[in-house]
């Protein structure tokens, strides 16, 4: 596999599982999240993106992996620049919102701090 982002959870919101189980969407943001985000945010380590995020890859949250559908337009740089995007566990074939990855729909989401989250390509 081609690995062109990896980065850690550092840390978890209060709200952030409620709002994924409610919402099938994570909240990534971070060290700088602004303090009425951070609670639904999983905030992470800013780190750079080795190549364009498209359709056809994979997001990879420790040992689970869930294929991409949809990449919004400022994905690649809301992550490099702020650490903040939203995936959305949907499936969806079309980015709604320009900050939104789209993967594959589940249910079965396992996110905590120290998750390691990668997007590679094979």
């Amino acid at each position: 596999m081609n690995k062109i982002y990896e980065t850690n959870v550092l840390s978890v919101g209060a709200m952030a599982a409620g709002f994924l189980a409610d919402s099938q969407m994570i909240v990534l943001f971070g060290e700088e999240a602004p303090g009425d985000l951070v609670a639904y945010c999983y905030q992470i380590k800013v780190k750079p993106v080795a190549g364009d995020i498209e359709p056809g890859g994979v997001l990879l949250i420790d040992e689970q992996e869930f294929a991409i559908t949809a990449v919004g337009h400022v994905v690649k740089q809301n992550l490099e620049l702020l650490g903040h995007i939203t995936i959305a566990f949907s499936g969806e074939k079309v980015a709604e919102l320009p900050g939104t990855l789209h993967v594959e729909k589940s249910d079965d989401v396992r996110i905590h701090a120290a998750s390691v989250l990668q997007i590679a390509y094979k």
